[in-house]
């Protein structure tokens, strides 16, 4: 017995020095470019919606009879990816995961997610696939499933006062308590914010106007310094070229 346990030993050993050794010779470089690679990689979540047949027996007729309900799913679409790297994807829900490379892909990969009724964190992990960087980690990035907002369908989501407020998104990314009453009060001052914004933007705008129509003497000033100091620059140019 102890004769394969100090195989498997040695054997782990020489393992971890390759390992090492090959992580070691991945330069700063190379490190760079794969993350530069990464950064250019798009990845977000779509929402879309495909219309399907259901039977129901009519409450009134008993007889059974065929609707068509529109039905959601979210597709993940990646895009930009490279030859120089794969991505291994988990998400926080059921930890299953998945491996997204190039082969046949023309740089796109996409998957349909029908679960809608849970914010899902997809985590992407980016694996160099170059031979002096083979398998490191150089870079990771998060996307969130959303998930569909029981409020949206609510009658105070139909009121033109609240219809454009976050908490009436058909889709969110963040759980907030259903609470009615409470949810009215966090819309209204969502709302009250948002006024208050827009006030502050045109008190700056009509700051600016002001200080154009008190001090427009000063701006010509300037504008003729630059002019002339542009004007000396060519000059200077053009005669040191003949």
């Amino acid at each position: 017995m102890r004769k394969p346990i100090k195989l498997f030993l040695t054997f782990s050993l020489l393992f971890t020095l390759f390992v090492v050794r090959v992580n070691a010779e991945c330069s700063y470089q190379e490190r760079k470019e794969l993350l530069n690679e990464a950064k250019n990689v798009d990845a977000f979540f779509e929402i879309n919606n495909e219309v399907v047949s259901r039977e129901i027996i009519n409450p009134n007729t008993e007889e059974h009879e065929t609707i068509e309900e529109k039905k959601y799913y979210l597709t993940l679409n990646v895009s930009n990816i490279t030859n120089n790297f794969f991505i291994k994807v988990i998400n926080n829900y059921d930890d299953k995961n998945f491996i997204i490379n190039n082969e046949n892909n023309n740089g796109y990969y996409s998957m349909n997610v029908y679960d809608i009724d849970n914010i899902i964190t997809y985590n992407l992990m980016f694996y160099s696939t170059k031979d002096n960087c083979y398998a490191y980690n150089f870079y990771n990035k998060k996307v969130i499933k959303p998930k569909e907002n029981t409020l949206y369908y609510h009658s105070v989501c139909t009121s033109q006062k609240y219809e454009n407020s976050n908490y009436c998104k058909q889709f969110i990314t963040k759980n907030f308590n259903t609470n009615i009453d409470e949810l009215i009060i966090n819309m209204n001052e969502e709302i009250k914010k948002e006024s208050e914004n827009t006030i502050e933007n045109i008190n700056l705008v009509g700051k600016i106007r002001l200080f154009i129509i008190n001090y427009w003497y000063l701006l010509v000033i300037i504008a003729v310094i630059i002019m002339i100091i542009v004007f000396i620059a060519l000059y200077r140019k053009r005669k040191n070229e003949l």
